[in-house]
């Protein structure tokens, strides 16, 4: 029987969650057409030993992605891949913290912000029956995004992981 050879793997990849790596793959379009209303689905296959898991934050030239958990094969895993087009500021809120004199926990005072690079989706409106006024919009992120912390000055309110991949609501 013979093996298959990954001369395919001709795109390198890097890998910003894992820092320094990178890894070789292969991007292809399942379906070839695009539709009026839906995203094109871009599959990237990787060999199985590579520096490539579902929900991290990748790049392949200047374009930014997060990759989703799509199928298993006996030679290669094969990811979704999602853009992260927008940037949104993120600001860690503040850790708790144990004080050793008292034994009890207290507020550290130290926050985090940077940059991060996201996907946004509107979900909707919320509010009063009468007043829609307040959009409530969902983050597809690749970073470790908490309840609690703040995404463009917006307070992140859920935090779940769907199909491998982080996503915050607010």
């Amino acid at each position: 029987m013979r093996s298959r050879v990954f001369s395919r793997f001709q795109e390198r990849w890097s890998n910003v969650t894992r820092v320094g790596a990178q890894f070789l793959g292969e991007t292809y379009d399942p379906e070839k057409q695009v539709t009026a209303f839906e995203e094109v689905v871009r599959l990237l296959r990787v060999p199985l030993n590579s520096e490539a898991a579902s929900g991290d934050h990748v790049t392949y030239g200047l374009r930014h992605y997060v990759l989703s958990a799509h199928s298993n094969e006996d030679d290669m895993l094969v990811f979704r891949l999602i853009p992260t087009p927008d940037q949104a500021s993120w600001k860690m809120r503040s850790i708790q913290v144990k004080d050793t004199v008292t034994g009890l926990m207290k507020d550290s005072g130290t926050t985090f912000t940077t940059n991060i690079w996201v996907r946004q989706i509107t979900k909707g409106f919320g509010g009063d029956l009468l007043k829609f006024d307040r959009q409530n919009l969902r983050y597809i992120c690749g970073s470790a995004v908490h309840e609690g912390d703040t995404l463009d000055g917006r307070l992140v309110k859920k935090v779940y992981v769907e199909q491998g991949v982080l996503i915050a609501e607010t």
